[in-house]
């Protein structure tokens, strides 16, 4: 959404999670023209396919208290812009941060069962007298 330097502020904010965001301000009058959509709407769940995989695209300010997001679906490649109040957006950033930390764990997962399958083929190869000082 483009719009003329003259109806916009910016500000910069760090929030509570460390992240830094720059909050651009629009004209309140924008938001009046701008449908909003149901603020008990989950933004993390597709309404074509219901999947929990929805994520942000780009989002920008839209006055003070709402947010215009590109929506985009993996499952099945729906991507829909709507406008936002912030209890909704603040949910769906909430959902956001679960979804990071099981996807954290599930690397760090992988990762050890990575690490011990190679610890044991090396400790294999040892024994083996596969590897040789000259291999270092």
């Amino acid at each position: 959404m483009s719009l003329p330097d003259d109806t916009r502020r910016t500000r910069t904010v760090t929030l509570p999670s460390g992240k830094t965001v720059v909050v651009h301000y629009v004209d309140e009058q924008l938001g009046a023209r701008t449908q909003v959509a149901d603020p008990e709407h989950q933004l993390e769940v597709c309404g074509a396919c219901g999947s929990h995989l929805v994520h942000p695209v780009e989002w920008e300010p839209v006055g003070s208290a709402h947010w215009q997001i590109l929506l985009r679906c993996p499952q099945c490649e729906w991507e829909g812009t709507g406008v936002f109040e912030q209890a909704a957006v603040e949910r769906f950033d909430e959902a956001l941060e679960r979804a990071t930390d099981h996807l954290v764990t599930d690397l760090r997962t992988l990762e050890r069962a990575n690490m011990a399958e190679f610890a044991d083929r090396f400790i294999a190869c040892l024994q083996a007298d596969l590897i040789l000082p000259e291999d270092f």
